[in-house]
């Protein structure tokens, strides 16, 4: 007789010599609801799942494309429980029944558990004994023993892929009764809207009916106090009638005889006036004479005589500025950001503040308006007479001229706006080093001029005022403060273009072209003495 693994030899011997592709057994589920992490795709994969829950539960769903019923799973785990039936042999219970014909899955059998199986099949059908279909049962079974010890990463992704649809099933399980609750709910909500609306339509029904018979209760007592205002009015009328016909020929009379007077008092007003205007001159050249004639403003309007107004360039220019640079007033609030760095040195040190290049004088003005002493300096008879009609301290000159003869540190601070992209090189040059030795020390320097870095600016507006000579960039200006003496140097971007303007995009790429074309217009050096 055979041993045992000598029969095992010969079936494997026999099996590969046949040339039959693995059986696969077809399985058409019902609509599965949930997508398994896992599923065993073969018979050996599916037996080797030891414990009895995950494998009744993997055979449903690999084999028929369902979970078990509670009473299938039960009776099931029942009979593996008490060794009824060999895992193997449910295996193959559920691969020859009904169900599974119908069913959309594929279990792959290798040739071995094939023939083995076919083998115990052809004994059971033939043999009236079943001794020996018992022995290949066993031999099966020992098989499978052998090539499932080492199984643990099946038993891991079986609990894993079961956990997984657990999970899942308690949550559809929660959001159906959630799903009840919030219906429950909205029908409750329902009731109560349709509730509180109809309440409301009473309640709104009643104010309308009060508010029509206060309504008419107002409309009777207006319609009768009209009456008798009416009928008081005519009377006053009369009564002022009678009293303007009795009083006209007296007024009449009056203004006759007052007629003579009046004539008189305006000859006399006539004179009057002219006697103010005169002393009124009067009195203003005498401040003027008795005024502190060392001030520099005071010498530089007395060094100049009253100006013509015969330039036409300087005409233009003012017409310019009112239309490119923009209106006085909102030139001034612009400037406003500059008076923290100014006012308290100004009021700590009672030194003047020169603006050089004042323009139209709304640096000036603002400072002025806060109490603090300052005057300005320009070449232009326009601006100058246009300042002076606004009561400002300006000096018609040569801004270099003018500092060359201020006293050392004589100044709180010297403001230009834009100015510097006039001046040739030397010029600005010499100008930056007088304003350094005229400035008191901590006295702060402020210039401000068109920004090149911005693109538009650089190659284009930048050119539209023709006595611009060429852009100055914030950073050769700052080193040129610096290179003169001036510490705590700080560059202030100023007046970009509005976000209207810009490319749409949030990408790197359109940043940096929106920060050259759209960016800053203007920049201003803020540095002290």
């Amino acid at each position: 007789m055979k041993t045992l693994d000598e029969i095992i030899h010969c079936v494997q011997a026999y099996a590969l010599t046949q040339d039959a592709p693995s059986a696969v057994y077809k399985i058409e589920a019902e609509i599965a609801e949930y997508n398994l992490l896992w599923l065993p795709h073969s018979f050996r994969e599916l037996v080797s799942i030891h414990n009895p829950y995950l494998f009744i539960f993997f055979s449903y769903q690999a084999i028929l494309g369902r979970a078990p019923d509670h009473e299938g799973a039960r009776h099931y785990h029942d009979l593996l429980a008490s060794g009824k039936i060999s895992l193997r042999k449910f295996a193959l219970q559920m691969l020859s029944s009904t169900e599974s014909a119908h069913a959309s899955h594929h279990i792959k059998i290798n040739k071995i558990d094939r023939y083995l199986i076919a083998l115990e099949n052809k004994i059971l059908s033939v043999w009236s004994g079943r001794r020996g279909a018992g022995l290949i049962g066993r031999m099966h079974d020992g098989l499978i023993k052998l090539s499932t010890l080492n199984s643990r990463h099946t038993q891991y992704n079986a609990i894993l892929s079961k956990q997984s649809y657990d999970l899942e099933f308690k949550q559809e399980k929660i959001l159906f009764s959630i799903n009840a609750q919030q219906n429950k709910l909205s029908e409750q909500i329902a009731i109560t809207s349709n509730d509180i609306r109809s309440h409301i339509t009473q309640e709104i029904g009643q104010q309308n009916n009060k508010l029509n018979i206060q309504q008419a209760t107002l409309n009777d007592a207006i319609a009768s106090n009209a009456e008798s205002v009416h009928d008081q009015l005519e009377k006053n009328t009369e009564l002022l009638n009678t009293t303007l016909d009795k009083n006209s020929s007296l007024i009449q009379s009056l203004l006759c005889k007052n007629e003579e007077k009046i004539a008189f008092m305006a000859n006399t007003n006539s004179l009057n006036g002219q006697a103010t205007l005169y002393l009124n001159e009067r009195v203003l050249k005498h401040l003027e004479q008795s005024s502190n004639t060392n001030h520099p403003a005071v010498q530089a309007n007395h060094a100049n005589p009253p100006l013509q107004i015969n330039s036409a360039v300087d005409a233009y220019y003012l017409a310019f500025e009112e239309k490119f640079r923009g209106p006085e007033h909102e030139i001034k609030a612009k400037l406003e950001k500059y008076t923290p760095y100014v006012e308290s040195f100004l009021k700590s040190s009672q030194a003047p503040l020169l603006d050089i290049g004042m323009g139209r004088g709304e640096w000036l003005k603002l400072i002025a308006e806060k109490g603090l002493k300052a005057l300005g300096v320009d070449q232009s008879e326009e601006m100058i007479r246009h300042c002076r009609a606004m009561g400002l301290s300006v000096i018609h000159a040569d801004a270099l001229d003018y500092l060359n003869e201020l006293p050392d540190q004589s100044l709180a601070a010297i403001s230009s706006f834009h100015v510097v992209e006039h001046l040739p090189f030397n010029i600005l040059y010499n100008l930056l080093k007088q304003a350094h030795r005229a400035l008191l020390p901590g006295g702060v320097l402020i210039l401000e001029t068109p920004n090149p870095e911005n693109i538009l600016v650089g190659s284009h507006t930048f050119y539209h005022d023709f006595s611009h000579k060429n852009p100055v960039t914030p950073t050769s200006l700052q080193f040129l403060a610096e290179y003169h003496g001036f510490k705590d140097c700080e560059i202030l971007r100023l007046n970009p273009y509005p976000e209207s303007a810009k490319v749409p995009g949030n990408d790197l790429l359109t940043e940096r072209v929106n920060g050259h074309l759209c960016g800053p217009q203007d920049y201003a050096l803020i540095a002290k003495r």
